[in-house]
């Protein structure tokens, strides 16, 4: 499975990751996108935080539930070659260096699987 991930990851590298525009909502002080007027108007201006202002916009980011699972995988397979002594520690150096290729993406427990019960660096 891992070799398998190996040879998909080439492809991805080579292509780029998937990169999606997420709506993202905040309270800041530099406008950017749509300002949100009844949410700016409740919970900012009226509290005297006239200097802020509620807004909307789009952001074009990796970090979504593709690439989180595609970073996931890697995290368990990095895992699974230390934990059984793999003799494919070339493999796993690899898997290591498509791991950096994620930083930008988050890794969440509503994928599956209880990330707080293994939770070791990919690192070693």
């Amino acid at each position: 499975m891992a070799e398998c991930l190996f040879n998909e990851l080439q492809t991805l590298e080579r292509e780029g990751v998937l990169k999606e525009y997420i709506l993202k909502k905040e309270n800041a002080d530099q406008i950017r996108g749509r300002i949100n007027i009844n949410d700016s108007i409740k919970m900012l201006w009226s509290h005297g935080h006239f200097n802020k202002a509620s807004i909307s916009y789009y952001d074009f980011t990796p970090d979504n539930p593709f690439n989180q699972l595609i970073k996931f995988t890697l995290k368990f397979c990095i895992e699974e070659l230390a934990l059984i002594n793999s003799t494919k520690h070339s493999l796993r150096e690899a898997l290591i260096e498509y791991y950096s290729m994620f930083d930008m993406v988050s890794l969440t427990a509503h994928i599956g699987y209880n990330l707080a019960c293994r939770d070791i660096d990919p690192t070693g």
